[in-house]
């Protein structure tokens, strides 16, 4: 997704005369493959605003903490959304370098994120973002 129009509906998220279309514009968006690292990025960009960062911080980390994990389908039911495994192998190989880099108000969620991705990929494929971690804070 283009970041440039990430950042406008982020932006339009804390104007309460657009918050509401915003908010129905990221439903929309959030289940496009792309769209949750482009996230990460434009929190990681230091010339975005940051109540802008922290509206897309806050949102990727709803995002992790809601759609991170595979879900069952149930046979006769609608497709239920989670975060593509291209996205989750994207943000895996990410975020440790967001948390050394970001704010203190960012990676305060960011920490969060990184929970819920060990919490929900153990030991699968939580054992490289723990390598990753454990290498990068030692």
């Amino acid at each position: 997704m283009d970041a440039n129009k990430l950042i406008e509906i982020l932006r339009a998220t804390m104007d309460p005369n657009q918050r509401e279309a915003a908010e129905k514009q990221l439903e929309q968006v959030h289940k496009i493959i792309g769209f949750a690292p482009s996230l990460l990025q434009v929190v990681m960009m230091n010339t975005v605003e940051l109540p802008v960062r922290q509206a897309g911080v806050i949102y990727l980390k709803n995002m992790v903490a809601q759609f991170w994990q595979d879900k069952e389908q149930e046979p006769g039911k609608p497709l239920v959304f989670s975060i593509h495994e291209q996205d989750r192998a994207m943000i895996r190989d990410s975020i440790v370098d967001a948390l050394v880099y970001a704010a203190d108000l960012i990676r305060v969620q960011l920490a969060v994120c990184v929970s819920n991705i060990v919490k929900y990929d153990f030991p699968g494929n939580g054992q490289e973002l723990l390598i990753k971690f454990l290498f990068t804070f030692k």
